[in-house]
């Protein structure tokens, strides 16, 4: 099975624990409630606190970086709305 990316995600990095907060684009509406959730809960410190690595998830679970993302969309020949001349993948590419 080919690898695809399906949907975006930010990785923070507190106390040496990685959290993966996903949505259909970086900080929108969804991420952003789980983050603020993540907060209150003194899960994660409140952005910009933290600073998020921003890239995406693909269908096995996987985050990877923007650089990684774009490099595994054009490999397996995933559909891009655009292809601006850009090593990294935005989720406007994809959706």
């Amino acid at each position: 099975m080919n690898r695809h990316i399906v949907c975006a995600a930010n990785k923070f990095e507190l106390n040496g624990q990685e959290i993966i907060v996903t949505g259909a684009r970086h900080y929108d509406p969804i991420m952003h409630a789980v983050i603020d959730a993540l907060s209150e809960q003194g899960q994660l410190i409140a952005i910009p606190d933290v600073v998020a690595n921003q890239g995406f998830i693909d269908n096995f679970g996987k985050w990877l970086s923007r650089e990684d993302a774009r490099a595994c969309v054009l490999e397996n020949e995933q559909v891009l709305r655009s292809q601006p001349n850009s090593s990294e993948l935005f989720s406007e590419d994809l959706y």
